[in-house]
């Protein structure tokens, strides 16, 4: 039985701000407060599209939270060679303790990244409290803009109560993005159009 997609009114809340000098654009799903369920399967979620399931294996997935946000993999879809999705880490070991990134600060290439598949079982009461908001930043290797830098903003919790993904954005230029920077809102107009073409241009494909 395929998992049913929950967009929760994501693609609604997609924004894309451009700007005059270099064209850049942030696209962001905000207040979409999708359950992070406390299961081993747990809740997948395609930071590109907004899709995600109450599943471990979500095709076109990019990262999966389970047990309320005690574990998290960078592998939700398991017919990729390489993950697609890679948090900034502590260290550079794939299981290394997924950082807390503070709002106002930079997500980019020089941040501390792993490669191929892992995860982190060891955040909560390291870099994450448990029941509180806080922030993962990430690289994303994406169908439509290539690699790209975001933010999540992300309540963890043990496994005895749901976590909840609240938010998060990435800058489709691949250039540097502030944890926290959403699009303002003069872009919403330009917002629509531009959802409007990626849709067109996944049709055209499919």
């Amino acid at each position: 039985m395929k998992p049913k997609i929950q967009n929760l009114g994501a693609i609604l809340g997609v924004f894309l701000m451009f700007t005059s000098v270099s064209h850049s654009a942030i696209i962001a799903f905000t207040n979409v407060d999708i359950p992070i369920v406390t299961t081993n399967a747990g809740t997948s979620v395609n930071l590109e599209t907004g899709a995600s399931a109450n599943t471990d294996v979500l095709a076109g997935g990019s990262v999966n939270f389970f047990f309320g946000g005690a574990g998290i993999s960078n592998e939700a879809d398991n017919s990729l060679a390489a993950p697609v999705f890679q948090p900034i880490r502590l260290g550079t070991g794939n299981l290394d303790t997924i950082d807390n990134r503070t709002p106002g600060t930079l997500v980019s290439g020089a941040n501390t990244f792993s490669t191929g598949f892992g995860g982190s079982g060891d955040h909560i009461g390291n870099t994450f409290d448990a029941g509180a908001p806080g922030y993962i930043g990430f690289s994303l290797d994406t169908n439509d803009f290539g690699v790209v830098y975001g933010w999540i903003e992300v309540t963890l919790n043990p496994n005895t109560a749901n976590g909840t993904i609240h938010s998060w954005a990435f800058e489709s230029s691949g250039a540097p993005i502030v944890v926290g920077a959403v699009p303002e809102p003069t872009a919403i107009v330009l917002s629509a159009m531009g959802l409007m073409v990626c849709c067109l241009r996944r049709k055209r494909v499919s």
